[in-house]
């Protein structure tokens, strides 16, 4: 089971370890580590709720002495009467019934904290997982990102948070069920321990029947995370590949593919509920079966009266009454492990999948960028080899090549995204290796061919949030980058909603919303990849103009398959096949009769 580290973090704290090795307690580990100081507060005040509880219910006992119905002698009713004479106070029914009233006082109030703090802690627990799992999605490897599915990601940030913070709350139940035991426990021990042990053996026997059962729930919890994460899948593929299964008329193939998934789920769902229903409908049979078999063997079989056993009973029928409810709770527990399997499993996933970050801050890219004899392989697959070459600052730079060629591959490490196995590459006098690839990022702009629009207002799409931009210096600033972007009658609609995806923009809109949020950045190397391919013509042509008066300001690369949209380049480098085959302007490249660039400029129609 998982484990705890010490402070060092070089060994298993040994009270976890032990924890690991104590059946329903094996989680206490896991829970502990995310519920920290409030789990532990919990703790403390279950088990002060559960002794209060049991005191309430034995001061009875003495309570009974008084008139005659039970003899003082018993254990509980002896140190009471002790109490009281320390106290220098006569003990009497009235002081009995004064202190019983008290003891339950106490034990609302701890109830009432002990609520407040579970309510605090779930809350908390919930956002810090989530916190959590956002940063460690955030900062996972590229080559980690490509691997998973987004409906796995968004069960896990969801569903299977949820799963976790329930399963807390039940396994406290399990806990409070185990802390109550103990409680009635060592008072029946003090009042009758040949019966109490008897009820234990009963207890055990219940226990073990009943854990074929729950072995089969923990189970199906996991078959239900697992579901859920290929439902979740599989309805944002549905929805984000709306308009071609509509068109095409797949949707009903899609359709009833989900269905069948829907179907499968609801048989391991029904399954687990009724596993979970067994044992609660066995809970008050059990209980007031073995009651009445003891009331049974003392007053029938031993002919003693009944006086006797009626508080031993209340404490046997509660005793019972929480073993049954144990496995009640553990059962419900076991309904949820999935999740904490589940987060378990993603922690460690994510953990062991961080981006390596380097030390140095980036501050600006206004040095040369140098790939040096840089190769890069997808497992056994060379895509990119041997690739030399400089982007110098202020230049426009293309980059063109077929499909396959190795451009996005190139893009990837121009960026940090993934590193090269061979060669190196630098910027001014400092290694790719060695910098802090948050800060590299930060001057980085990048424009795609599908826009990123989020579903908010135009002023957050180009702040990104990164301010108000309903105050005046940040709406200014948004105001510029719209204008610089060909966008300025855009400027007094800061505060209209663009919704998903940019609906309510055309293409050509939706690409200089994209353009503008990249100038608001103010980065020093702004990337185009495949920008206007999706384009019309006059539209294209609109924004290229608008991308050559960008010249001079600041390092320009575009990545295009179309080679009318590199023609102004300063230099054009060529890939095929993950090796860079030519570099010139477009005049050069154009003129050297049988190269690839010539080759596609003719297959494109394009001449000087």
């Amino acid at each position: 089971m998982h484990k705890i580290l010490s402070k060092k973090g070089r060994s298993p704290a040994p009270l976890m370890r032990v924890l690991e090795r104590l059946g329903p307690l094996q989680h206490s580990a896991t829970f502990l580590r995310y519920g920290r100081a409030r789990a532990v507060a919990l703790l403390i005040l279950m088990f002060t709720s559960s002794l209060t509880g049991a005191l309430s219910l034995a001061l009875l006992m003495p309570l009974l002495s008084f008139h005659g119905d039970l003899p003082a002698s018993d254990p509980i009713s002896q140190s009471v009467f002790r109490l009281f004479e320390i106290a220098g106070v006569t003990p009497s029914f009235s002081r009995i019934l004064a202190l019983i009233v008290f003891v339950f006082a106490l034990k609302g109030l701890i109830t009432f904290a002990h609520s407040y703090m579970l309510v605090r802690t779930t809350t908390n627990l919930r956002r810090d997982i989530q916190i959590r799992l956002l940063k460690l999605i955030g900062g996972m490897t590229y080559q980690h990102y490509v691997e998973q599915s987004a409906g796995r990601l968004n069960n896990l940030l969801i569903r299977e948070v949820e799963r976790f913070v329930g399963a807390f709350g039940k396994y406290l139940r399990v806990v409070l069920s185990l802390s109550n035991i103990a409680a009635y426990l060592l008072i029946a021990l003090l009042l009758r321990w040949d019966l109490t042990l008897g009820l234990l053996a009963v207890g055990g026997l219940l226990g073990f029947g009943f854990m074929s059962i729950m072995r089969e729930t923990r189970n199906l919890s996991v078959q239900v995370s697992s579901g859920y994460s290929d439902v979740q899948s599989s309805l944002i593929q549905l929805i984000q590949n709306f308009l071609y299964v509509k068109t095409t008329n797949a949707i009903n193939d899609v359709r009833s593919r989900i269905d069948r998934m829907f179907e499968k789920l609801s048989k391991y769902e029904i399954r687990h509920e009724m596993l979970g229903g067994t044992i609660d409908a066995l809970k008050e049979p059990i209980a007031v079966l073995v009651l009445v078999a003891i009331l049974f063997h003392h007053v029938e079989i031993e002919g003693r009266p009944i006086t006797e056993i009626v508080v031993l009973g209340l404490f046997f029928h509660r005793l019972l009454s929480e073993i049954v409810s144990l496995q009640g709770n553990w059962q419900r527990f076991n309904q949820v492990l999935g999740g904490v399997y589940a987060i378990e499993k993603a922690n460690r996933e994510l953990q062991g999948a961080q981006e390596r970050r380097g030390g140095e801050l980036v501050t600006s890219l206004g040095d040369t960028i140098q790939f040096s004899n840089v190769s890069f392989s997808y497992s056994d697959d060379e895509v990119l080899s041997g690739i030399t070459l400089a982007i110098k600052p202020h230049q426009m730079v293309g980059v063109v090549g077929p499909s396959g060629a190795g451009k996005t591959t190139f893009f990837h490490l121009l960026t940090g995204l993934v590193e090269p196995q061979v060669g190196e590459i630098t910027v001014g006098a400092r290694s790719y290796r060695t910098l802090d690839k948050e800060s590299l990022r930060s001057r980085i702009g990048y424009v795609t061919q599908d826009p990123v629009i989020f579903d908010d207002t135009l002023g957050a799409n180009i702040s990104l949030w990164r301010c108000d931009h309903s105050s005046a210096p940040c709406g200014d600033r948004v105001s510029d980058a719209l204008k610089r972007a060909e966008l300025g009658e855009f400027a007094t609609l800061l505060d209209t909603p663009l919704g998903e995806r940019g609906v309510r923009l055309s293409g050509g809109q939706r690409q200089r919303v994209a353009i503008a949020r990249e100038l608001f950045k103010e980065p020093d190397l702004l990337i185009f990849d495949e920008a206007t391919s999706a384009l019309d013509s006059h539209t294209e042509a609109a924004i290229q103009a608008g991308i050559e008066r960008m010249r001079g300001q600041r390092t320009i690369i575009i990545i295009a398959h179309r080679l009318s949209t590199v023609r102004h380049c300063d230099v054009i480098h060529v890939f095929d096949k993950g090796r860079l085959l030519e570099s010139g302007s477009f005049e050069e490249l154009y003129g050297r009769s049988g190269s690839l660039f010539h080759s596609l400029c003719l297959q494109q129609n394009i001449r000087l």
